[in-house]
């Protein structure tokens, strides 16, 4: 078989050798290149991505040509790019670095807040949770957390609200604004509602004009819902003046009836004066004039016994008085707890009693200038004899007690002036009234 290989060779000039010789050579370092360079390309690509990745560029893809690279993706910002393809370029064995990066797209942050009654509804767009914490956090602190309603929505493509801080500022101004209605953005700044006063509004647009000029809008309404401090001040004074005039009509009137009816006395004194008179000088002389004597002295006689009478009647009732009241603080429950000046519930019945009593006799007391001396004895409930200072306590809680709640007649009834402790004769009874001058 070798031999037929030299055979075949021999037949081959030194040109043919040549021509399958030079494509050979040519393959082979085209496959030495392939092996080789395929290690190369993905330690440039590996090393650049991770220093991309590193720096917060993660958007940012490599591919390679070689040592050639081209970066792909959607950048937040021109720098961004730029700067992506500096370090890309920066990387150790990297020739040249091409792009064909798109930029993302932004839109603005937006914040809308509508007032409903006492309900505040916040919606809108933010880039993040923290812009929204802040600008719910300010309605909670101005209209309360049960009154704000969040609708606000957090958007990867909404820009940085620049504008947050002088909003939250300014809903503190619009907070007494009623029917509030602010609508928020990089371009624009809308605000309706109504207020109470035109100093109001004018404060209101000149903090809006502060913070975002030419972007600010309004439709903001003066709507008067209340009177002003000089309107107030006003209506007081005509009240005060009324007030004075209605006093000055009624004292007036007053002294006109006081005045008609002395007129009125005095014109029937008149009367009766003249009236006696002819009566008098109608009569006849001295038959008229002794029967006038006789009468009067029956009369004065008539009035001596009446005296008499009603002596022996007052003095009975007295009598009447002080015997019942006695036999009623007798016969009744001890008025005090034990050793104490507290009146119990069992004694309410009699010290109702005592006052019904008190207030029958008081006319005749009255009029004979009388009262009951009260004093305090140790009863049978009590386990001690009483000393002066409880004695004296149990004697202003009775007279209390009769005088304010029962409604007996004040003035009646008097602590006894003996201020030492009485004996307990009295048997259940712990009090004793004494009529007496």
């Amino acid at each position: 078989m070798i031999k037929d290989l030299c055979s075949i060779g021999s037949t081959w000039n030194q040109n043919g050798w040549l021509k399958w010789a030079i494509p050979g050579l040519i393959g082979l370092l085209l496959l030495t290149l392939l092996t080789r360079c395929s290690p190369i390309e993905s330690d440039l690509g590996e090393r650049t991505q991770t220093l991309l990745n590193d720096k917060g560029m993660g958007w940012a893809k490599t591919s390679l040509d070689g040592r050639d690279m081209t970066i792909t993706g959607e950048a937040p910002s021109g720098e961004a790019r730029n700067s992506a393809v500096e370090m890309a370029e920066g990387v150790y064995g990297v020739r040249t670095v091409d792009h064909d990066v798109t930029l993302k797209q932004w839109f603005s942050s937006k914040f809308n807040l509508k007032q409903e009654g006492e309900q505040v509804v916040l919606s809108g767009s933010m880039p993040d949770q923290a812009s929204i914490d802040t600008a719910v956090s300010k309605a909670h602190s101005l209209y309360g957390e049960t009154n704000v309603t969040n609708k606000l929505s957090i958007s990867d493509s909404a820009s940085a609200p620049a504008w947050l801080a002088g909003t939250t500022g300014l809903m503190a101004t619009l907070y007494s604004a009623r029917n509030l209605a602010m609508n928020v953005s990089d371009d624009k700044v809308e605000i309706s509602g109504e207020v109470e006063t035109e100093a109001e509004k004018a404060q209101l647009i000149a903090e809006a004009q502060a913070s975002y000029g030419d972007k600010f809008t309004e439709s903001i309404k003066v709507v008067k819902t209340r009177p002003t401090a000089e309107e107030l001040a006003a209506m007081a004074a005509a009240k005060l003046a009324e007030e004075e005039r209605l006093a000055e009509e009624a004292r007036l009137a007053e002294e006109a009836r006081l005045a008609a009816e002395a007129e009125a006395e005095a014109a029937r004194k008149a009367e009766e004066a003249r009236l006696a008179a002819e009566a008098e000088a109608a009569r006849k002389a001295e038959e008229a004039r002794l029967a006038a004597i006789e009468a009067e002295k029956q009369r004065l006689a008539d009035i001596e016994a009446a005296k008499v009478k009603a002596a022996e009647a007052e003095a009975a009732l007295l009598a009447s008085c002080q015997t019942d009241l006695t036999q009623m603080l007798s016969d009744n429950p001890a008025v005090f707890n034990k050793d104490s000046s507290e009146i119990t519930g069992l004694s309410y019945r009699v010290m109702g009693m005592l006052a019904q009593k008190i207030n029958y006799c008081s006319d005749v007391l009255h009029a004979k200038k009388l009262y009951i001396d009260v004093t305090a004895h140790a009863g049978e409930g009590d386990t001690s004899p009483l000393d002066a200072e409880m004695s004296q306590h149990r004697i202003h809680s009775a007279i209390s007690y009769l005088e304010v709640i029962s409604g007996a007649h004040h003035g009646l009834l008097r602590a006894s002036s003996n201020k030492t402790a009485a004996d307990t004769s009295t048997g259940n009874s712990q009090l004793h009234f004494n009529i007496t001058e």
